[in-house]
């Protein structure tokens, strides 16, 4: 965004979250020009490009006891957790998946709509979170050691066909791809 506002500090820009079930609707219909969201999250039909692989971090509060101890799937699994879930409202997250595949079922405790209030309310409570590596660091969560790797996920960039040959659009990709590269 700092790139972004000064090369072209006329440029007006509204960042909003949506439900990914419906992109394809909502750039249909003109109220999405540019997605930043997950490879499963967009229509096989839709053009998007790749920014950047990720990983997911296991945080607590900078005050967990659970700091500096190895932990296995099965000693998560039973914490109180935090789902940062952007578009569905319910108490499922990514990380479901790892822990069925082990049998397990996560103690979703708390769902809530953006990562921004994530540090404030696991810093203040006993939750625990995966979090994307790259929110991190930060002063009010530490990641805790785990005795296994969570899988990696694509971030794409993805628009609408009919702005394929936009100018501005092709701009701001190139700027975002030269961003998430280094």
């Amino acid at each position: 965004m700092a790139k972004l506002r000064l090369l072209a500090p006329k440029l007006k820009i509204i960042i909003s979250e949506f439900e990914s079930d419906n992109l394809n609707g909502l750039m249909a219909a003109g109220e999405v020009d540019l997605a930043l969201t997950f490879l499963d999250f967009i229509p096989t039909d839709m053009p998007s490009t790749f920014l950047f692989e990720e990983h997911h971090v296991c945080v607590a509060s900078r005050h967990s006891p659970l700091l500096n101890t190895p932990l296995s799937l099965a000693d998560i699994a039973p914490l109180p957790q935090l789902v940062i879930s952007l578009s569905r409202y319910n108490l499922r997250g990514s990380a479901d998946a790892w822990f069925a595949q082990e049998g397990l079922t996560r103690n979703i405790v708390m769902s809530i709509p953006s990562f921004s209030a994530a540090s404030d309310i696991i810093e203040s409570t006993d939750i625990v979170a995966f979090l994307p590596s790259r929110l991190l660091p930060n002063n009010k969560v530490k990641i805790l050691q785990l005795d296994f790797t969570p899988p990696s996920f694509k971030l794409v960039a993805a628009w609408h066909k009919r702005s394929n040959s936009s100018q501005l659009l092709q701009w701001i990709l190139s700027l975002l791809q030269q961003t998430t590269n280094v």
